[in-house]
């Protein structure tokens, strides 16, 4: 069952669709990046990109929603030969959520909880249905925010309850942001979620390989959490080291601007135990008469020598070592 109708592909030509698993699938078949005409209607498609806008503006006009949708967008944003107007576009929209269309319910949704001026007034009440209706019919980014709305207006436990909910409907499609937002959750306990490090893990680990910064951090913070209760604090046990992964992620954060100065101490903190010994014999800096070596690959552990390197690197750091970008 498709519940968000962004998962289909629609084509101007005779305005129909069909879902993006099929079309990707058609593509691979054919063994061509473009298709040169429709699959439903046998159309050829437009070769330019006015003429294709022109088709789309007859579906729009024959009640299309998605066509509707994509024409308010352009007034919306000014694109694609179109002016911006925020009336127009408020036009469109409203046409395409009248057939309940998800996302132009979600954009609306935003219009009445921003206000547009001299065209839609605020209306905190009035979002909140909207972004409702657009949740409950599937779509991921009004789950999100839909989610956040109940768990920061928290008005009760049947509110944390429809927090929790939401971010969990959002996050088993959308990933990414409502990933990390579960993270968060299960991390600090919020929104009815019982504090839970394992399952906050999964969905910072979830987040961070949809390349969302902000799980960089918290992911590297869990893993050090993670290995304070499974090792009691020991973080050189040959092949269980989380010091890679957590340097790893720590440093990936430097690029998040609301993480990078916490994100600079960590590294700060955690190098300047790293390099006091070496990673196999446990041997102290300040005792070698020459400096020690350091792994190169995960910039992580330090060594006395290579002897100690090549048998630290069988006993486990093999698995452990993850190399830094």
């Amino acid at each position: 069952r498709i519940t968000e109708r962004d998962l289909i592909v629609f084509f101007p030509c005779c305005g129909n669709g069909y879902c993006r698993d099929c079309h990707q699938a058609n593509m691979s078949q054919e063994g061509d990046d473009m298709m040169t005409s429709c699959p439903l209607c046998r159309a050829d498609f437009p070769t330019d990109a006015e003429a294709n806008n022109s088709m789309i503006r007859h579906s729009a006009e024959n009640g299309r929603s998605w066509a509707q949708i994509t024409v308010g967008t352009w007034y919306w944003n000014g694109s694609d030969g179109c002016p911006v107007d925020k009336r127009e576009a408020l036009k469109w929209v409203e046409l395409a959520a009248e057939q309940h269309h998800p996302r132009a319910l979600g954009m609306l949704a935003g219009m009445y909880k921003d206000g547009v001026y001299g065209i839609v007034t605020q209306s905190e009440s009035r979002a909140m249905s909207l972004r409702k209706e657009a949740a409950d019919l599937g779509n991921s980014r009004a789950q999100a925010e839909l989610a956040h709305m109940y768990q920061y207006r928290n008005s009760g436990e049947e509110d944390q309850q429809k927090a929790a909910l939401y971010m969990t409907l959002a996050g088993a499609t959308q990933g990414g942001q409502a990933s990390c937002h579960l993270g968060e959750s299960f991390y600090y306990g919020l929104a009815g979620f019982n504090k839970s490090l394992y399952r906050a893990k999964h969905y910072f680990e979830e987040a961070a390989g949809n390349n969302d910064d902000a799980a960089y951090y918290l992911l590297a913070m869990t893993l050090l959490e993670l290995n304070a209760i499974e090792y009691k604090g020991v973080k050189s046990v040959p092949g269980h080291c989380c010091i890679p992964k957590v340097l790893f992620w720590a440093r990936k954060a430097l690029a998040s601007e609301q993480y990078k100065a916490r994100a600079i101490q960590l590294i700060e903190q955690v190098l300047s135990t790293r390099k006091q010994f070496c990673a196999n014999c446990k041997r102290n800096a300040e005792c070698l008469s020459e400096k020690m070596k350091q792994c190169v690959r995960c910039k992580a552990a330090w060594y006395c020598g290579r002897e100690c390197q090549v048998k630290h690197w069988k006993d486990g750091h093999k698995t452990e070592c993850i190399k830094q970008k």
